[in-house]
C-alpha cells in the first residue's frame, strides 16, 4: 500500500499539480495513517478521507499554504 502511495506521489502527482484542498494532502494523510495504524485500519481511514476530501468545508479549520486556502484534517 505504501509503495502505491509513494509511486503516486513521485510519478503522477507532480504532473497534476497541487489540487487537494486538504492539509495534509490525501496522499500524505494516507501514508501517515497507514504507518501509524497499520495496513487494514489505515486503508479504511484513507478511503474515508478520500470520500470526505473537499466536502463540507465548514467542518474544517482553514489555513493558508502557498497562497491557497486549505482545509485542515490531521490524522
Amino acid at each position: 500500500m505504501l509503495l502505491w502511495i509513494g509511486t503516486y506521489r513521485s510519478v503522477l502527482k507532480p504532473g497534476k499539480g497541487q489540487r487537494c484542498p486538504m492539509e495534509p494532502s490525501c496522499s500524505a494523510y494516507g501514508k501517515s495513517v497507514i504507518e501509524s495504524r497499520g495496513a487494514f485500519e489505515g486503508l479504511l481511514a484513507t478511503v474515508d478521507r478520500l470520500h470526505r476530501c473537499g466536502h463540507e468545508p465548514g467542518q474544517y479549520d482553514r489555513i493558508i499554504v502557498d497562497g491557497r486556502v486549505r482545509l485542515v484534517d490531521r490524522p
